[in-house]
């Protein structure tokens, strides 16, 4: 699966969300065509306390991130394509 065809089945999912947006892509300075997803899901988290479910990950370098650029890490739940949350890694 490509990153294409999973922001593209999330957005159909999930309408209302803001997460693949043109101004939100732009605002963390991120590119769809340097996105990638990774070949095993993962078990994760939205919050502490919270069921662990199944998820794609999908990652993506953030250009525009506090602190210099970062490697984002988007979680979309497996089973219905919910975004369970986001992390960014800071290389030195």
């Amino acid at each position: 699966m490509t990153a294409y065809e999973l922001i593209e089945m999330h957005n159909s999912k999930h309408p209302e969300s803001k997460l693949f947006s043109r101004d939100t892509l732009d605002f963390f300075g991120e590119r769809i065509y340097e996105m990638r997803v990774l070949k095993k899901t993962e078990m994760h988290a939205f919050c502490k306390g919270d069921e662990e479910r199944e998820c794609y990950v999908l990652s993506a370098r953030q250009h525009n991130a506090p602190n210099g650029g970062c490697t984002a890490y988007h979680y979309l739940a497996v089973d219905d394509l919910e975004h369970m949350g986001t992390e960014c890694v800071w290389k030195k």
